[in-house]
């Protein structure tokens, strides 16, 4: 997965005007992770779009 980060950085003062500076970088080769809600890792199992192991399955039926 790839995906891109954008950052902007304010300075301001009462007597100076204020000023920004963005940048924007694109980020590869590394791994995301996402927690999700116990019904909705079900939901999404259900529809086939996240792989869960058995070991996990079974901690939910427990």
């Amino acid at each position: 997965m790839d995906f891109e980060v954008y950052s902007r950085l304010e300075w301001s003062a009462k007597l100076q005007l204020g000023t920004y500076r963005t940048d924007r970088q694109k980020v590869t080769g590394r791994t995301t992770r996402s927690l999700l809600s116990e019904p909705k890792a079900s939901a999404q199992y259900a529809k086939r779009m996240l792989p869960v192991s058995e070991e996990q399955l079974v901690g939910v039926m427990a």
